[in-house]
């Protein structure tokens, strides 16, 4: 947005783009400070809700007496910031365009969700300054929030949204600093991807080649793919979205815990395999199940590289390969313990893999 000062005439002109909020208050100060009565001569398609609640604000707390006229257009972000002044007037050729906010998001089902409530926030905040401004209840105000809303100049005064019509009287604009600005009668921008936003939803007319990315193309049909998977548009009402939203969420959340659980299975039938063989011991199960719930396709390839090890019964039942006697395979450490304890040292020494697992299954830590 443009600022151009004139003693206490102020125009207000242009999109109100991200980053204007700070400018134009900067811009603004030193006049509402040293002058009484200011005249804010506004003319704008909208823009960012953020920056123009900044601007609001800080003519709205100001003590000087401001008087807000519509040169040309207030429309959508416009029509909230006109009602800052203390009287509005209104070209009796000019217009004022209301509609809810909108705007664009990337992410997953719970950043729709997130943004859906931070739009429905200021909706609700925009009604409350309608109705303020005009004594209108809710019901009548929402219903403008409804699609692109245009009024007249008469039809603005007579829904109480201005104070007066008045003859269009513009004097020394810099026609050089405006020539460049577009009325896009638009407000799609709130999301921190800024110039993401702007592009994904086309309300920039002059991209810039950055802009103009292979990237910035794959965001804008991701975009409209997201918007036909929903089966919503921009004129689609807020509470469907949502609705529509909350149910995709909900699916999303169901599918998440089919898939944690089908995984939790397979996990567990890897690792009760792989024990059973003889690939890990019992004491080794908490480190392999680690692996497999981060990469469950490298803990497999990793538990199947392992060799087979003997196991403690294999070893107790083997003549000629272990060094123990048949018939204490239920034997725990303490029982070896009691009983054999020469056998038992010389299983640690001669069949450490065993004595791992004997280890484990009574509940000794190494």
């Amino acid at each position: 947005m443009f600022v151009q000062a004139d003693g206490n005439e102020v125009k207000l002109y242009g999109t109100i783009w991200s980053g204007d909020g700070q400018y134009i208050v900067s811009e603004l100060a030193p006049i509402l400070k040293n002058n009484a009565d200011v005249t804010l001569h506004l003319h704008t398609p909208g823009g960012s809700v953020f920056d123009g609640n900044l601007i609001y604000n800080f003519i709205a707390q100001s003590k000087a007496n401001i008087h807000i006229v519509i040169d040309g257009l207030a429309a959508s972000m416009g029509s909230i910031l006109m009602l800052a002044g203390k009287q509005v007037s209104i070209a009796e050729n000019a217009f004022v365009m209301i509609h809810a906010p909108s705007g664009g998001v990337d992410g997953n089902a719970k950043d729709f969700v997130k943004a859906s409530k931070l739009l429905k926030a200021m909706e609700d905040n925009f009604i409350q300054k309608y109705t303020s401004k005009t004594g209108k209840s809710k019901e009548e105000v929402a219903a403008w929030l409804d699609g692109d809303n245009w009024f007249s100049a008469q039809e603005a005064l007579s829904a109480g949204l201005v104070d007066e019509v008045i003859s269009p009287i513009i004097q020394n604009l810099n026609v050089q600093a405006h020539q460049h600005f577009n009325m896009v009668a638009t407000l799609k921008e709130f999301t921190a991807f800024d110039v993401d936003a702007k592009i994904i939803l086309g309300i920039d007319p002059t991209p810039s080649k950055e802009q103009q990315s292979p990237k910035n193309k794959i965001k804008m049909e991701l975009n409209a793919k997201c918007l036909e998977i929903l089966g919503v548009s921009k004129d689609t009402p807020v509470e469907e979205v949502n609705a529509k939203i909350e149910a995709l969420h909900s699916r999303v959340s169901q599918a998440e815990a089919r898939e944690k659980e089908v995984k939790t299975t397979q996990i567990k039938a890897l690792l009760d395999k792989a024990v059973e063989e003889g690939r890990i011991v019992a004491t080794e199960r908490e480190d392999y199940q680690t692996l497999a719930e981060a990469n469950l396709e490298l803990a497999t390839k990793t538990i199947a590289k392992l060799p087979a090890k003997k196991s403690i019964n294999a070893s107790l039942t083997a003549d000629n390969k272990g060094s123990q006697p048949v018939g204490r395979e239920s034997w725990t450490f303490q029982d070896w313990s009691k009983n054999d304890t020469k056998g038992l040292l010389e299983m640690k020494t001669n069949e450490p893999d065993a004595y791992k697992e004997l280890c484990a299954k009574s509940n000794i830590k190494l």
